[in-house]
């Protein structure tokens, strides 16, 4: 994968939450609007104005916010392009 992001963006491989059965019951509509996302990926690429580059290496897990940044499919991969400070 060649995959850059321009300025201080970064590059997620989100996890998928785990499915948990349970005695309560959730909706439809509401299940689909939260995605299954979890908040946690893997780090696949960093753009060339971050500031924290030492700190994190390409295949670390990091924590995001979740809905923030651009989900996208690259190569049969589903990423999330999102600024540093998410």
């Amino acid at each position: 994968m060649h995959l850059r992001p321009l300025n201080d963006n970064i590059i997620i491989e989100p996890d998928k939450m785990e499915e948990y059965k349970g005695t309560i019951l959730i909706p439809d509509v509401v299940e689909n609007a939260y995605k299954k996302v979890s908040p946690m990926g893997i780090l696949v690429s960093w753009g060339d104005r971050c500031k924290y580059k030492d700190n994190y290496t390409v295949g670390k897990k990091v924590y995001f916010r979740q809905f923030s940044g651009t989900e996208l499919t690259f190569e049969g991969r589903k990423l999330k392009v999102i600024t540093e400070w998410d």
